[in-house]
């Protein structure tokens, strides 16, 4: 009988989740040390339980999560290491300290911070980790303070030296209060997403851009103070930040991406209910949450939209752009633009004109007040999701009533309940 082959369990998987796999499945690597698990100079995993790790000379890199949720308290890296990679050290939650050998020719370490000489750039900070306020250091690399998550700062723990922020510099940490330098003219994309525990935020004039995803699900986010030198608000930049309440406009703002406020439902756009466009200002799809506007209006002389019936229409192409709770679709519109009424919540029913020919996707999801809409025969597109009006919030699914051209008797994918009752045009 032939010997069963042994079986393994992949580090970081649960027993319980079938990721046993037989033996000769891993990759070979060599033991060095103290559990290092290398392969041609790389450590790409440890297994040992020292509280201090030090990687003997001849190493040359440390792969992506090579060391991720170690024990370890700290680590030194070697002088043939020259390149040292944040996500490394991923959920290494009791590193304290971290060290450079001497003599190292592109690194050093000051204040639990691994600094790039040749760049100027900090590119690993710890949980207690302070940013040299040097000219030594002018930017903070890519995920440099996602080592762990942890890390609590005061406000102005960012100095007046620093130039540039990088992707997910400081990605999901526990920072309460942020505020940005007028040094700083670049901010990278994420560089502040998933801080939970984030609540204001204070930009210095200087920045020109707000970065996609810069400030994205920071669930705690209540203030934000942009500077007049911000003139573009870039995809996702405060997407779910569910409890921002205070934000002012710069009023030379030029564009506000796709969902950049999205699922902000708490948000009062500047006077609570009422929405004006600046003259200058263009928005992406799904720009700014419905939920909490009453009205809308556009400054003159702004070439791309004008107002009609509180409803925001984009000149030239005819397409409604946006919607709220006490819009009426005025005849004339060729398009309802996808998200125009998402989360439009007091929109009790919508009547579409026959000029309409294209509703796009998600148009009305989640208006869960919406009770009856009429949809006429001019009507030759209609989005995956147009009128899914539940949410997970919200269970009961109010709307019951739709006329609606019999060709999209079929398309399930249009609407969310069986209980509506159907009246189809001729």
């Amino acid at each position: 009988m032939a010997k069963k082959e042994k079986t393994v369990i992949l580090d970081g998987y649960d027993e319980l989740d079938g990721m046993r796999v037989p033996e000769s499945w891993l990759p070979k690597y060599d033991k060095i040390g103290d559990g290092l698990m290398v392969k041609d100079n790389v450590v790409y995993e440890y297994k040992g339980r020292s509280k201090h790790l030090i990687i003997p000379e001849g190493i040359t890199g440390i792969a992506e999560n090579a060391l991720r949720g170690r024990t370890f308290f700290e680590v030194t890296i070697p002088t043939t290491v020259r390149n040292v990679r944040p996500d490394s050290f991923g959920l290494c939650f009791n590193l304290d300290k971290i060290n450079v050998a001497d003599g190292h020719p592109t690194l050093r370490v000051e204040n639990n911070c691994v600094i790039d000489i040749a760049s100027k750039t900090l590119v690993m900070g710890l949980h207690n980790g302070i940013i040299p306020a040097s000219p030594d250091v002018e930017k903070i690399g890519d995920g440099a303070f996602t080592v762990n998550g942890w890390g609590r700062w005061d406000n102005n723990f960012i100095p007046a030296n620093i130039t540039e922020i990088g992707e997910r510099a400081f990605a999901g940490s526990s920072v309460l209060e942020v505020t940005v330098p007028s040094t700083v003219k670049k901010l990278g994309q994420g560089a502040f997403a998933g801080c939970c525990y984030l609540k204001s935020v204070v930009i210095e004039d200087g920045l020109a851009e707000i970065s996609e995803s810069a400030f994205a699900r920071c669930e705690c986010l209540t203030s934000v103070k942009l500077p007049e030198s911000v003139v573009k608000i870039c995809d996702k930049a405060f997407f779910m930040c569910e409890k921002l309440t205070e934000i002012d406009f710069p009023s030379g703002l030029e564009y506000i991406g796709y969902a950049a406020f999205c699922w902000a439902n708490d948000w009062c756009v500047g006077r609570r209910g009422r929405l004006v466009i600046p003259k200058q200002l263009k928005l992406g799809c799904a720009a700014l949450p419905c939920s909490c506007i009453d009205s809308i209006a556009v400054e003159d002389g702004n070439p791309y939209y004008y107002v009609k019936d509180n409803c925001l229409i984009e000149r030239g192409s005819e397409t409604l752009v946006l919607g709220c709770k006490n819009s009426v679709i005025p005849s004339g519109i060729k398009k309802i633009d996808s998200h125009a009424f998402y989360y439009a919540t007091g929109l009790k029913s919508i009547v579409i004109p026959d000029s309409v020919e294209e509703i796009g996707e998600n148009a009305f999801r989640f208006c869960r007040d919406l009770e009856s809409v009429v949809i006429p025969d001019s009507v030759q597109t209609i989005g995956e999701g147009a009128f899914v009006c539940k949410d997970d919030f919200w269970w009961e699914n109010v709307l019951k009533k739709v006329t609606i051209p019999k060709r999209f008797e079929s398309r399930s994918d249009i609407f969310d309940s069986h209980e509506i009752k159907f009246t189809f045009t001729e």
